[in-house]
């Protein structure tokens, strides 16, 4: 019995760091800043359940999901302004939209 709560402890904390990793990557390697903010939530809730699996208090949980939530409304907030300042929100467009909107240096 010991035996199975160990190997369920285990199996949980694992899939959390899995979820984790999956989310990290997803906010690192998309484009896209709706993608970037999920695959941020993704890996702050991986991050929580590897906690919780690891036996983290309750108040140290209750904080982390209202910081997860705190930086998803930050995030959809800043998506919203991306988009109603470019007209996009993939990054590569926002960047060269800005490299057009700069003035350029004189030549030296």
């Amino acid at each position: 019995m010991a035996d199975e709560a160990l190997l369920l402890e285990r199996l949980l904390a694992g899939g959390a760091i899995a979820l984790l990793i999956a989310g990290a990557a997803a906010a690192t390697l998309s484009p896209n800043a709706i993608k970037r903010l999920a695959g941020l939530t993704i890996a702050g809730l991986g991050a929580l359940a590897a906690l919780a699996a690891l036996g983290a208090p309750g108040v140290t949980l209750t904080a982390g999901v209202a910081v997860l939530f705190a930086q998803l409304a930050v995030g959809v907030a800043i998506i919203v302004r991306l988009q109603e300042s470019y007209g996009v929100i993939e990054a590569p467009e926002i960047d060269a939209a800005d490299a057009q909107s700069e003035p350029r240096d004189a030549a030296s």
